[in-house]
């Protein structure tokens, strides 16, 4: 087995003409070596570029000094992020988006966060797209849709991300692959069954907790023989901003489309949560969704959403029951306990909403009185 990262290494593959099952690679120092196994690990992605014919800036990071005014197209989890950081560091800055802000995300869900984004002085130019760019000296121009222009003085671009496999002769070696990156089966096995890809090599959730299971699946299968298959739906996303938008499994009305009306929500919101309440984050919900009792999805916007989305998480990827969170008992004062309120709200309509109940309670009533 080898292991390896090949960023901006040329390389070429050759199968074993005998047992087709061996890689031979030779790198650009014409080092050979002959392997039964190998993992593409992470290569990186880089950003996309529209063909604007003009110097930009693929990182923020290579910046020297502060920007004067930053423009970034593309108002996903990257753009959202660097616009709020830049704007609390002084940072004029404005998010060009073509459709809407966060559209991955119902607008309820993006509302707090596109408050937060003004609040913070940040200039949201949603269903705009910028048609041409002209770049000097002394500042960018960017002509827009509406027959504007807009100068800035750095330009970023976040409008999504490829993997970086040119480099890699991935057809000479039987593997195949599209724009979005190398073609995987649920073994994480290219069409190549030497190889197998992990990270962000791998169309799907880009994330770094993404590629460090997919390691665990090759490692399991190549170590040890044990089978293991990838899963997706219990991989959480965090949105860094604030308030953070933090989710696992499907949002309602995905889950709505893929199984009907059967699918449940419970939702609470942090102005009752003692802790939210004394920090001052009273901003944002819990909204949990169900089929059948069994939690299937969990969109969270909060201050430090991100840590609260595992506990959720863990239970999608048990396939436990709501009432199996029944029995937990959260600290106080804690953000934790809206996870257990959540649960109650579930429940509290089903038992006092119930006619049946409602006679039992009576006829107790009348014989205890």
């Amino acid at each position: 087995m080898a292991s390896r990262a090949f960023k901006d290494i040329n390389l070429s593959f050759k199968r074993h003409p005998v047992t087709n099952d061996v890689v031979t690679i030779r790198d650009e120092d014409a080092i050979k070596r002959s392997v039964r196994n190998i993992i593409f690990t992470i290569l990186g992605e880089k950003p996309f570029e529209p063909n604007f014919g003009s110097v930009i800036n693929e990182s923020l990071f290579d910046l020297r000094k502060s920007p004067r005014h930053l423009a970034i197209i593309g108002g996903g989890p990257i753009g959202v992020e660097m616009a709020q950081a830049h704007a609390r560091l002084g940072v004029r800055t404005t998010i060009i988006e073509i459709n809407r802000i966060m559209q991955g995300y119902e607008r309820r869900f993006v509302e707090p966060v596109y408050k937060s984004l003004i609040d913070d002085g940040v200039n949201i130019l949603e269903g705009t797209v910028v048609d041409h760019v002209e770049n000097d000296r002394s500042s960018i121009k960017l002509h827009l849709s509406s027959a504007s222009s807009l100068f800035v003085s750095d330009l970023l671009i976040a409008a999504g991300r490829a993997p970086n496999i040119e480099k890699l002769t991935l057809t000479e070696a039987g593997i195949k692959y599209n724009d979005r990156g190398v073609i995987v089966d649920r073994n994480l096995k290219t069409t190549n069954r030497s190889v197998y890809a992990i990270g962000d090599l791998v169309d799907g959730p880009g994330f770094t907790h993404t590629a460090s299971y997919h390691a665990g699946i090759v490692l399991k299968k190549i170590l040890f023989g044990l089978s293991s298959t990838m899963q997706t739906i219990h991989i959480p996303q965090v949105t860094y901003t604030d308030p953070e938008i933090a989710s696992v499994g499907l949002n309602f009305n995905d889950a709505v489309k893929r199984f009907g009306n059967k699918v449940e929500r419970s939702c609470v919101n942090l102005e009752s949560n003692d802790r939210a309440i004394t920090d001052n984050k009273t901003e944002g919900f819990v909204e949990v969704v169900l089929l059948g009792r069994k939690v299937i999805g969990c969109t969270i916007v909060s201050m430090n959403a991100g840590e609260l989305i595992s506990f959720w998480a863990f239970i999608i990827s048990r396939n436990l029951k709501i009432s199996n969170v029944n029995s937990m008992v959260p600290p106080y004062p804690t953000l934790g306990e809206v996870n257990k309120r959540v649960v109650s709200e579930y429940y509290a309509p089903k038992l006092f909403g119930n006619s049946f109940l409602k006679f039992y309670v009576k006829v107790f009533q009348k014989i205890f009185k």
